[in-house]
């Protein structure tokens, strides 16, 4: 009891009772849904690194697109049975969002963004973080990527444009229109 800083008296009866009625509720829950997915682990095995970004093609739901903060972009064209990296060496490699563009035509076309600002399983100050370096734009359906060169950050060691730390890409579905969201930099457009 917070006013008398004492225990009350019975609390770890009440506390039984509540978490064997809890048990039972969850365990009425889980019956009374009958269509509750089953999940699998799918990959990348452990070379994808944390994934932050999947989409899944809006013309063929096979091609799957992932992006992991260390460990670049893969590609599966088989629901994800297998995977096959598709970034370079030469690219930066902490992918955090991922956007196909849904126009009829263009649907070839995809972006990522990079530069995890937080969720690093490491001390959260800024040394930690891991930073990004632009866009990058394909237009074979994933299968190669190029920096888009007016995102690319000319001082990868200052936090200096909106690009160093993306959370979030989106591709306007009727005029085609990027859209990202930037730490400290706030919403930005393509032209």
């Amino acid at each position: 009891d917070p006013k008398t800083n004492e225990i009350p008296n019975g609390i770890r009866q009440n506390e039984l009772i509540f978490a064997k009625n809890l048990q039972e509720k969850n365990s009425l829950n889980k019956k009374a849904n009958t269509n509750e997915l089953e999940w699998k682990e799918a990959g990348p095995k452990d070379v994808g690194g944390r994934t932050r970004a999947i989409a899944v093609d809006v013309t063929n739901s096979n091609t799957i697109i992932a992006g992991g903060v260390s460990g670049g972009i893969w590609k599966s064209i088989d629901k994800g049975a297998t995977w096959q990296m598709k970034s370079t060496t030469s690219q930066i490699l902490s992918v955090t969002t991922i956007a196909q563009d849904p126009r009829s035509g263009k649907t070839n076309t995809w972006y990522y963004a990079s530069g995890e600002f937080s969720g690093s399983s490491q001390d959260q100050g800024f040394t930690h973080r891991v930073s990004g370096g632009g866009v990058y734009k394909s237009t074979d359906n994933g299968e190669t990527w190029n920096l888009l060169t007016n995102t690319k950050d000319t001082n990868p060691s200052a936090w200096n444009t909106p690009y160093d730390f993306v959370s979030k890409i989106i591709v306007n579905p009727v005029t085609g229109t990027v859209f990202i969201a930037s730490h400290a930099f706030g919403i930005m457009k393509s032209t």
